[in-house]
């Protein structure tokens, strides 16, 4: 299932940006992700959040990776969060920018894995 509401976009250097949010549909995101720069080089350097948040905001699930390795493959969630409103969050610092034309953010979002 894909997300009806889905952003991408560019991170901001040097601070946290939001690279993806969407509101959670289903108990598990299974997501592959793979950050490149303008040269089409990947990044391998920042930090990288991968948060689930309830509908106010508080977490559920987060998973932090740094530095980051440039791609990653992860399922993250649990049974439980289909029965609140949630919203899926990925975050991510470095000084380099994502060029998100020669990135890639494929996520599912299933019931069971």
């Amino acid at each position: 299932m894909k997300p009806e509401h889905f952003e991408f976009k560019s991170n901001k250097p040097d601070v946290f940006s939001d690279i993806y949010s969407t509101k959670s549909l289903g108990n598990y995101a299974k997501f592959e992700l793979e950050l490149r720069d303008e040269a089409n080089t990947l990044i391998k350097e920042g930090e990288l959040h991968v948060q689930v948040l309830s509908e106010l905001f508080m977490p559920l699930i987060v998973k932090r990776f740094n530095p980051f390795e440039g791609k990653l493959a992860l399922t993250i969630g649990n049974e439980h969060i289909d029965l609140c409103e949630a919203f899926f969050l990925i975050r991510f610092k470095s000084n380099r920018i994502i060029d998100v034309s020669k990135s890639k953010m494929d996520i599912d979002f299933v019931n069971d894995i």
